[in-house]
């Protein structure tokens, strides 16, 4: 086996770990000691030391010494060359996948008037999500979450008293007060679907008077699109009303 394939071995290895995922999209935004990367995952510095160890060796990672600090860099050229991997096969897929459809993504911007902190909290706090977060005429009766990187996220809405369904989502990025990402997925009122996964995120960005600039976006919705139909068609007219809720549950709390 080439050299070069060895080492998209180990970028690949790297990559299949969630936790180490999420310490890449951190390090996109600068240069970190392995006790902030630790910090929102939950873990301890012995742990996390050994995901950042995985990544140096896959040539993603860089680190500098400073007596007992660690910093940590990212290194893209790995990443560069396992995108070229992908890419070259890029060509077959769309040869060979006529058909395959994307549902666009849902997109939505807003400026809330709160600072990030309370905002970033709205999505994490089960009292506050009850809140909000639920679409239109729906009622969110209930919320658990578990907020690590790898942590669920369970979301129960009813209409009329009666159970509607919800989410069911695991978080897979948490940087506080910036940005939290989930595998989001849409479940009926037994919670026996298999959910529907999709990517949602949300970033936060300070505005210039004290509020916040939120940017969602909620996509990779085919496979949703192709089992409901309707509730994808949904889904921008539902983040719609969750996030006017939003405004006004930061409003009370």
């Amino acid at each position: 086996m080439s050299n070069h394939m060895v080492e998209l071995d180990a970028v690949f290895h790297a990559l299949a770990h969630q936790v180490r995922r999420s310490m890449l999209r951190r390090l996109a935004t600068g240069e970190l000691t392995i006790g902030e990367l630790a910090e929102p995952l939950q873990m301890s510095l012995a742990a996390a030391s050994k995901h950042v160890k995985v990544l140096e060796l896959a040539g993603l990672v860089g680190r500098t010494v400073d007596g007992r600090r660690h910093v940590c860099r990212l290194e893209p050229r790995p990443l560069s060359e396992a995108t070229a991997w992908l890419l070259f096969y890029e060509e077959f897929r769309d040869a060979r996948l006529p058909a395959l459809r994307t549902l666009p993504a849902v997109h939505r911007e807003m400026i809330l008037p709160a600072a990030a902190h309370p905002v970033y909290r709205a999505w994490l706090t089960p009292d506050v999500l009850r809140q909000w977060l639920a679409p239109g005429p729906y009622e969110c009766v209930r919320a658990e979450v578990d907020e690590r990187v790898g942590g669920h996220f369970r979301i129960w809405h009813s209409t009329g008293g009666e159970p509607a369904g919800g989410f069911e989502a695991e978080i897979l990025d948490l940087a506080p007060d910036r940005r939290i990402a989930w595998r989001w997925g849409f479940v009926g009122p037994d919670r026996s679907a298999g959910g529907f996964d999709s990517l949602l995120t949300v970033t936060l960005e300070d505005t210039a008077d004290g509020g916040t600039h939120l940017i969602l976006r909620h996509e990779r919705l085919d496979d949703l699109a192709a089992a409901m139909p309707e509730v994808a068609a949904g889904v921008g007219a539902g983040w719609n009303g969750a996030l006017e809720k939003l405004t006004s549950a930061l409003k009370v709390n």
